[in-house]
């Protein structure tokens, strides 16, 4: 899979990241984290991005529970497409569904 992260507001790639096979399938939290460092974001940063809180960002990465619209931010903030949630909440395919 590759990521493409996005600087500033005119969507200009600024790096183009591989995410090796061994992570997709990975429990949510795992996912979480391991995208999160292989992208070299702070926890800070990563909530900057999202709008999430540092602490729900926490309680995601140890394997916590929270509503649809974080994971959807979430998901957004780490250069991925809605359609690829599988990837880092892969126990939740049903919650991100629309509709």
């Amino acid at each position: 899979m590759t990521i493409y992260l996005i600087s500033g507001y005119f969507l200009q790639v600024v790096q183009v990241v591989e995410i090796p096979k061994q992570l997709e399938g990975k429990l949510a939290h795992n996912a979480i984290k391991e995208i999160r460092e292989g992208l070299l974001m702070s926890k800070a940063e990563l909530s900057r991005k999202s709008g999430v809180s540092i602490s729900t960002i926490n309680r995601l990465e140890k394997g916590e529970n929270c509503r649809a619209e974080i994971k959807r931010k979430i998901i957004l903030a780490l250069g991925y497409d809605l359609s690829d949630r599988d990837r880092i909440f892969p126990d939740d395919q049903q919650c991100l569904k629309p509709g």
